[in-house]
């Protein structure tokens, strides 16, 4: 049961890793540019 469960989370944490993991790469690629 618990491995369905996540099964069915790990795609989702992923995306949301993946996505904090980008912000956090754009935000500090721009953020010297505006200095």
């Amino acid at each position: 049961m618990i491995d369905q469960i996540w099964f069915l989370l790990k795609p989702l944490i992923w995306q949301a890793i993946r996505h904090d993991v980008q912000f956090v790469f754009s935000t500090q690629h721009t953020l010297p540019k505006a200095e």
